[in-house]
């Protein structure tokens, strides 16, 4: 097309060569951000503005080297050394929710799990503190799962039973009202 321009007149051309010039790049930004939207599909590397993705997978690395330690020593007979390294992951990390849900999550795929019903104790306190009380009671029902031993504050116990009459779970309210 762009020729055919160009026989006609040579600002035709010209404009004919720009256009052209602005339809391959604007191909290549369309290949570009195909790509970059499906780059986990074909494992594509890691592209310099990932750094956001990069530095999570670096603290989750040191978060597991951490748990793997806490599940050695739980492995060795050391149960309380245990807890105390998964207490100091957790205040290193500034007690953020989201150190709690991985760790816990992580302690899940320990053998036994019955440990992560441990942590569940003071995560489900974090939980409540920071008013996200479906989740802190939806949490003591997976612990109480987990374990015979999951006990929890009866203060704590019995206001969670009191919003899970308020929202007419008065079932489960009856439930945590009697332990």
């Amino acid at each position: 097309m762009t020729s055919e321009l160009a026989r006609g007149s040579w600002f035709l051309g010209v404009l004919g060569s720009m256009l052209a010039v602005w339809t391959v790049l604007a191909l290549f930004l369309a290949t570009g951000v195909t790509l970059r939207a499906h780059r986990d599909d074909f494992a594509l590397v890691e592209a310099l503005d990932d750094r956001e993705v990069r530095e999570t997978r670096r603290r989750h690395a040191d978060w597991q080297k951490t748990l793997d330690l806490a599940y050695g020593s739980v492995r060795s007979g050391l149960v309380a050394q245990a807890y105390c390294t998964v207490k100091d992951l957790i205040a290193r990390e500034g007690d953020s929710l989201e150190v709690y849900q991985w760790t816990f999550n992580g302690m899940l795929r320990w053998d036994p799990p019955e440990h992560a019903a441990m942590l569940g104790e003071r995560f489900v306190q974090r939980l409540w503190e920071e008013g996200r009380v479906v989740d802190a009671i939806e949490l003591v029902q997976r612990c109480r799962k987990l374990s015979t031993k999951f006990t929890l504050p009866a203060q704590l116990l019995g206001e969670l039973a009191a919003y899970a009459r308020s929202i007419g779970w008065h079932g489960l309210a009856d439930e945590l009202s009697v332990r």
